[in-house]
């Protein structure tokens, strides 16, 4: 018998023996979620249950893709600043002594 909690059914019902958290712990968290219901599809509830998990499971991927393309845009944007820098570095005044107008 399963325990619902620390080995549900539905997670250790594959032909391999190996339970779902055993592969998706080492995943981050929208990887480790699509895997988790691709995994479990099927397993639960009828066949609208098994597509609702799918589509979870793209869901997660998507999240995952927004989060990868987001970094490569930070990336870029910070090579395109730190050539730009490079090329016109910023005015840098010296506060420290008489360099405004009227000062001696």
């Amino acid at each position: 018998m399963s325990d619902p909690v620390k080995h549900p059914s539905h997670y250790t019902s594959s032909a391999s023996g190996i339970e779902c958290i055993e592969v998706t712990r080492h995943m981050n968290f929208c990887r480790g979620n699509a895997i988790k219901y691709i995994w479990r599809a099927g397993e639960k509830g009828g066949p609208d249950k098994e597509v609702e998990d799918l589509r979870k499971a793209i869901k997660y991927l998507e999240f995952e893709i927004e989060r990868l393309e987001y970094a490569n845009f930070e990336k870029g944007l910070d090579l395109v600043i730190q050539q730009s820098l490079s090329e016109h570095p910023p005015l840098v005044l010296d506060w420290t002594g008489p360099n405004l107008p009227g000062d001696k």
